[in-house]
């Protein structure tokens, strides 16, 4: 009985050795390194893919797919890269990049880049740690990979100081309130957008004295 079972066991494993021999071509080592300079709302950054070839045989038609975190985007145009190109980005969230076949022992190397939009900041938020995934589909099979992970910085905008809050005149008077907003944040603003509501009464000025100190002339 030990015997048949040990045989059981060994046909069982394998058949698993064999599931997962089909489930990746073992044909394509693929590595990618991740963006340092990260920010919600931020700048875009730039992120590497290379791939080499370990096969004994030319590796035809290759398709690089990104699985990027949720809330990251490829920036369209931004691929550099020799025999590389554009497959499909209708999905910024998953683009496709074709580079064609891969000689013997031959690699390819392309740069892209990406940005963060508000929806990546319930998941920096938590306490995962974004990676990009890497698929490299090919005639026959597949290959897949994880970049390192990486970090995206956070800006945090509030108002530093707010000068003549309250002001009594007569109809006609100017006075000037000066707002100054900092971010406190570790991630940069690319923009910032005001909303301001007045008396139908006030007429207003705007006078932009620097990226950060913005004068309301009432």
């Amino acid at each position: 009985m030990h015997k048949y079972a040990t045989r059981i066991l060994g046909i069982l494993l394998l058949l698993f050795c064999l599931q997962n021999a089909d489930a990746q071509g073992n044909k394509l080592s693929i590595q990618g390194t991740s963006p340092k300079n990260m920010s919600v709302c931020g700048l875009s950054d730039t992120a590497r893919v290379k791939v080499f070839n370990i096969s004994s045989s030319t590796v035809s038609s290759v398709l690089v797919t990104l699985s990027l975190p949720t809330g990251i985007l490829y920036v369209p145009g931004s691929l550099s890269g020799t025999g590389v190109s554009e497959s499909n980005i209708t999905n910024l969230n998953k683009p496709v990049f074709s580079a064609g076949s891969l000689l013997i022992a031959k690699n390819f190397t392309f740069r892209y880049r990406i940005r963060a939009n508000c929806s990546h900041i319930p998941l920096i938020s938590g306490s995962s740690t974004p990676s990009i995934g890497i698929r490299a589909d090919y005639t026959g099979n597949y290959d897949d990979a994880l970049s390192l992970p990486f970090t995206t910085a956070m800006p945090a905008p509030g108002y530093n100081s707010i000068t003549n809050q309250s002001y009594t005149g007569n109809v006609g008077d100017k006075f000037v309130r000066r707002i100054t907003i900092t971010n406190y944040g570790k991630g940069p603003l690319t923009s910032l957008r005001l909303v301001r509501i007045k008396a139908r009464t006030l007429a207003c000025a705007r006078k932009q004295d620097s990226a950060i100190a913005t004068t309301w002339i009432l």
